[in-house]
């Protein structure tokens, strides 16, 4: 099992926040602590991936997000 990513972090507001562009919608966000045994910041290795493959991440999440819910609208018929 390989990471499919890029070396950099984002934060989970960030994800929430393409995601309501993308889809047109607000989302309900409950903040809550972070518990003492997470990770404060993190993002996946690609190394591995890029050794076996020569994988080279190319997409950022501001231009994925929008194009997979195109794509996903388009295949649900939604």
């Amino acid at each position: 099992m390989l990471n499919i990513g890029n070396h950099q972090g984002e934060t989970v507001l960030t994800l929430v926040t393409l995601l309501e562009e993308a889809l047109g919608r607000r989302a309900v966000v409950r903040e809550v602590a972070l518990p003492a045994t997470d990770v404060a910041e993190t993002f996946a290795s690609v190394d591995a991936i890029h050794e076996l493959t020569g994988f080279v991440p190319a997409t950022g999440l501001a231009e994925g997000i929008p194009r997979f819910v195109a794509w996903f609208r388009e295949w649900h018929g939604v």
